[in-house]
């Protein structure tokens, strides 16, 4: 008598085969015998709302599309990750995204000021006004990263970074911060030559911070939101607002990430030796 855990083994593995040679991409299983409370993701859609938090990817590449989406089902195995080719097809999917809670834009080469991407950031945020939007870019030069932030969107990760820096870059952005690449923000000030002119912004010679502003900089110059920022100083949220709202006008700087790319001269200049 044949065992019937080999027969269902072999049943699925035919299963497999069938799909294989039929040029169908192979459905995941998890380990065989197994239940999963995961929903269920077929062609893009979500067959069932997610009982968690869920993330969407926005990718015209399939090869990068899936290893994002792969590495992020291993990173944030609390989430429900779904990816789709373009912008257009996430807003037609009727899945039910009440949950969802980060959405990563992969521009490629693009600027967030091309008409298409910058289209498809005005539609993203009318659909979901609450939900973070994040871009993944090849490029990484402080012009950019200012265009980005300027139309709305919360992080910009170019793929320069590795992966664990780009998971946590997410990780941030989910939690309610703003993710730039420091390095870029770097390079920049040493070479504002390659800020366009309409943008670049000068730190007063005696900005005349207070040591807890000067503290506030630093945290905000790694990133962090306003709510990390006050648990880490141990102030009030509302205190770091106005202690942002004064750094802003004391560096005739628009919004953060101005703010950001003066940081990083102004503290080199004031950190000891």
């Amino acid at each position: 008598m044949r065992d019937p855990i080999n027969s269902e083994m072999e049943r699925a593995d035919a299963v497999e085969n069938v799909e294989l040679r039929s040029g169908r991409p192979p459905q995941l299983r998890l380990d065989r015998g197994e239940r999963s409370d995961v929903p269920s993701v077929e062609a893009g859609r979500l067959l069932a709302p997610p009982a968690g938090p869920a993330i969407v990817i926005i990718d015209e590449r399939t090869f990068t599309r899936d290893c994002i989406a792969q590495s992020l089902r291993i990173a944030h195995g609390e989430a429900t990750v779904v990816s789709y080719e373009t912008v257009d097809e996430f807003l037609n999917d009727p899945s039910d995204f009440r949950a969802l809670d980060l959405v990563l834009y992969n521009i490629g080469g693009r600027r967030a000021t091309d008409p298409e991407v910058d289209r498809d950031i005005g539609c993203l945020m009318e659909a979901y006004p609450a939900v973070p939007i994040a871009l993944l870019s090849e490029i990484e030069e402080a012009d950019r990263i200012a265009e980005a932030i300027e139309r709305g969107t919360r992080g910009y990760i170019p793929t320069s970074v590795n992966l664990a820096v780009a998971v946590e870059a997410m990780r941030l952005i989910r939690a309610g911060g703003t993710f730039v690449p420091a390095r870029s923000l770097v390079h920049s000030v040493s070479k504002p030559g390659r800020i366009p002119a309409g943008r670049r912004v000068k730190a007063p010679s005696d900005p005349r911070l207070t040591p807890r502003q000067m503290a506030v900089l630093h945290c905000l110059r790694q990133g962090k939101a306003n709510k990390e920022i006050a648990k880490e100083l141990n102030l009030r949220e509302s205190t770091v607002k106005v202690h942002l709202a004064h750094i802003m006008r004391r560096l005739n700087a628009r919004n953060r990430t101005q703010v950001a790319l003066l940081a990083n001269g102004l503290l080199e200049r004031n950190d000891p030796a």
